[in-house]
């Protein structure tokens, strides 16, 4: 196959497989109305809120606005270009040219007006659109002067030009509350896609833009809405409330029926369910396939456990899951196994511990008890690992060093074996070759003892690191 031909099937699967979007939908949000102090920083902080990498489902009818949009254009031009061919005409008219050249040059201007106005009727009935009948396309969302922290100045004239989507505002504020309110409109057209509130302390800020650009969000990408009910399975007879939360945001009064229905934008959300005495559950799911979807979360029993752990003739602190328990023994209950922790001793040497779970079914261990003696190094592990890296390091140093002296005491003692079979072998000649061989053999072993040790100090050097490792213990049954 040619590099030419192999270079063009690559490049056609790479753009197969990477999905791509030639339309781009560009927005924009220009400075805040109302309270100077904060009108600039409110917008930003919420354009710092809106991710990038997004794609806006365009449809019909912002396709429809924008190909008007674009038919009025060349229509202005076509009349703009009229007017001169017109001026022009008239201006030859009115000159010094002889008689047969006016009529000529008159007779050349007539024809292109005429063509003006035939192209001019022929955009007027264009833009009647009767045969155009777009289906929705997707767009990727970009930032206005490809900048997120750029803010759009309205013009003088009210015309919004060069965005697709244009997010202003007012800010109103009470002594430390501000309350802002944005609205998005769709250009062109400046039709009002939504609005969106909030309220919050001047020290909220960056909650109160959260909330506003994940209102706005989900307008920008105007996907179809997809209605989800999450209902939750506890134990039998069991009536614990249970706490849902979509996207962080918590359902209020949730009963476990299908009254609870909510509307959602299709995609990736997070789903959260907790109940008191039953593990959480957390989990991510992608509600693009249909419009309407039941979600069953059965939760598990929760098993809690206490377990006292003990450092054994040292003192220090104990911490599991970065919570501080304190100093030895420590008291602690956990809904589950296994759980990692940290043990520091009072010279400031930790080491890390691993309580695995035992072989039993789920749900088999609440209301256990166990007691753990936790080990404590008594030097700290990273000094160790430092010291035995120096060391592996200069062992192979050392060996690196030794190897040119062994290859040249063999060579020279080939080159006098050699030289010897060729001429004839005199007593100095013998003297030679015993020395040269005693060179030989100390050089090979002076290198394969340096390599032996450097072997001992890689495999001290990976044992110290292993030593970071976690202590794993099994609770005895």
């Amino acid at each position: 196959m040619k590099p030419r031909k192999a270079f063009c099937l690559f490049l056609t699967a790479f753009l197969t497989l990477i999905p791509f979007h030639a339309e781009e939908w560009v927005l924009a949000i220009s400075a805040f109305d109302g309270d100077k102090s904060f009108s600039t920083i409110i917008p930003q902080l919420i354009m710092a809120e809106i991710p990038d990498g997004l794609v806006r489902l365009v449809t019909s009818g912002e396709m429809v606005e924008n190909k008007k949009k674009t038919i009025l254009e060349e229509r202005r031009k076509l009349q703009n270009s009229m007017q001169e061919k017109i001026k022009a005409r008239d201006a030859v008219l009115f000159s010094d040219k002889p008689a047969l050249q006016k009529k000529s040059d008159i007779l050349s201007y007539e024809r292109e007006i005429l063509t003006l106005q035939d192209q001019i009727f022929q955009n007027i009935e264009e833009y009647q659109l009767r045969d155009y009948e777009p289906e929705p396309v997707e767009a990727s969302v970009t930032f206005w002067q490809k900048n997120r922290e750029a803010l759009f100045s309205l013009p003088s004239n009210g015309k919004v030009t060069g965005v697709d989507g244009l997010i202003t505002g007012t800010i109103t504020r009470y002594a430390d509350f501000i309350h802002v309110r944005a609205e998005l409109s769709l250009y062109p057209g400046g039709i009002k896609a939504g609005s969106f509130e909030s309220a919050a302390t001047t020290k909220e800020m960056n909650l109160l833009a959260s909330e506003i650009a994940a209102g706005i969000l989900d307008t920008i990408v105007n996907t179809t809405p997809v209605s989800i009910a999450i209902n939750v399975q506890l134990e039998e007879g069991d009536s614990s409330p249970a706490t849902v939360r979509v996207d962080g945001n918590k359902i209020s009064s949730y009963l476990g029926t299908d009254t609870n229905r909510r509307t959602y934008q299709q995609g990736v959300h997070e789903i959260s369910v907790s109940a008191p005495g039953y593990k959480d559950s957390t989990f991510f799911y992608d509600f693009s396939d249909d419009t309407s979807f039941n979600v069953t979360v059965k939760l598990e029993k929760a098993e809690n456990i206490k377990l006292t752990l003990n450092i054994p003739d040292i003192s220090g602190t104990i911490s599991h899951s970065a919570i501080n328990d304190g100093g030895s023994p420590a008291q602690v209950y956990v809904n589950g196994l296994p759980v990692m922790g940290e043990v520091r001793s009072g010279d400031g040497v930790s080491g890390f511990f691993f309580v695995d779970r035992p072989d039993v079914s789920q749900g088999s261990l609440s209301g256990r008890e166990y007691n753990l003696d936790l080990a404590v190094r008594e030097s700290n592990p990273n000094d160790i690992i430092e010291k035995s890296r120096r060391n592996m390091y200069t062992a192979f140093g050392l060996f690196l060093i030794s190897l040119p002296f062994s290859f040249m005491a063999n060579g020279k003692l080939e080159s006098v074996m050699n030289a010897s079979k060729n001429g004839s072998v005199t007593e100095d000649i013998r003297e030679k070759i015993k020395i040269d061989r005693i060179l030989s053999y100390v050089s090979i072993g002076a290198s394969v003892a340096l390599g032996v040790n450097w072997g001992i100090r890689l495999g001290g050097y990976i044992m110290a690191a292993n030593s970071l490792l976690p202590e794993i213990i099994i609770p005895e049954e």
